[in-house]
């Protein structure tokens, strides 16, 4: 939800960046027009940013936000074993 927030007001770190695979990363249509039209009918240039929140369009296309799990960390373990009675 924080890379949402980053994109809508503007300030994700690779909000200005072009809009190619390495940015986008794989599974996206990056045939991407060049700018794109607001309803008040102000033209902006597609960049990375403008495009992930604009492609989300308020939970139609989750993609876009959607992180890799794969990365798992254990902040906690532990190992015991309980020695029987009789043995001590």
């Amino acid at each position: 939800m924080t890379r949402n927030l980053w994109d809508e007001g503007g300030t994700a770190r690779d909000y200005d960046d072009p809009i190619n695979r390495e940015t986008m990363g794989d599974g996206w249509d990056l045939n991407a027009p060049a700018t794109y039209t607001t309803p008040d009918g102000v033209t902006y240039s597609y960049t990375a940013g403008s495009f992930r929140y604009n492609s989300w369009a308020n939970g139609s296309d989750v993609r876009a936000y959607l992180e890799n799990g794969t990365y798992v960390r254990v902040r906690e373990i532990s190992l015991s074993y309980e020695a029987p009675s009789a043995g001590l």
